[in-house]
């Protein structure tokens, strides 16, 4: 936080608060993972309990009005926002954590992960498309239960995607030589870059004032220089990793 506001960050109140960013999100996840220590069986089930109180909170004790209308007075409500939205995210982590674990429980026969992926992405499309209609609208501030819905379904896709390209270009099966493995390989790495270029990306230009040729081409190049790099490091043998 020290080092967003000495370079003046882009930063804006209402996407985690005054003081909070996804970094700190991050860590709350930690802290929750952490205290409730739930098994990988039980991820789905308490996914839908997280999700499905959180949008009572919402929607039913008034949390959706504090989120979006309360003063900025305390800590608290100073970081509303992110405080709020963890639960959120906690949610999509323990959803996504749930679809890893079947996957993995059947990845030894390509065919049949890609059956569970594509059963997973299916049903969070129909879902979503239902929620569309009978929830509130996607919203990023609170990451409510269509936000979820839709962050997992596109994801969900796209690994579907990514997978069946892999599946049908290589002969080594469902986990052998992909770029997929490769980011899995270096994850920490990939994820510390992917953020420092964010980073630069935003100290760089004013992403908000941008049209869409350049947000597609800045998008590219970002995709082609993350994607490179744990590519290049697996070619060598080379994993960053210390535990």
């Amino acid at each position: 936080m020290l080092l967003n506001a000495g370079v003046e960050y882009q930063e804006h109140a209402s996407e985690y608060g005054t003081h909070w960013n996804f970094f700190v999100t991050l860590a709350a996840l930690g802290v929750l993972q952490a205290t409730f220590r739930i098994r990988a069986p039980q991820t789905g089930i308490a996914a839908l309990v997280v999700a499905t109180g959180y949008e009572v909170a919402l929607v039913q004790l008034g949390l959706r009005e504090w989120i979006m209308e309360a003063p900025r007075l305390t800590f608290i409500s100073h970081n509303k926002e992110g405080i709020c939205s963890s639960a959120g995210y906690f949610a999509l982590f323990l959803l996504s954590s749930s679809l890893g674990y079947h996957v993995r429980k059947v990845s030894a026969s390509g065919e049949a992960a890609m059956r569970t992926m594509g059963l997973a992405c299916c049903s969070s499309w129909v879902l979503y498309s239902a929620a569309q209609y009978v929830l509130d609208p996607v919203s990023r501030r609170m990451v409510n239960a269509t936000y979820i819905l839709w962050v997992f379904a596109t994801n969900s896709l796209l690994l579907w995607v990514l997978s069946a390209v892999s599946l049908l270009t290589h002969d080594s099966g469902f986990t052998k030589g992909n770029i997929l493995r490769a980011c899995n390989e270096n994850g920490l790495l990939y994820f510390l870059v992917s953020n420092l270029l964010t980073g630069a990306v935003n100290i760089s230009i004013r992403t908000l004032d941008q049209g869409p040729i350049i947000s597609i081409l800045v998008l590219i190049c970002y995709m082609l220089t993350t994607s490179a790099l744990p590519v290049l490091l697996d070619m060598v043998g080379v994993v960053a990793k210390f535990w």
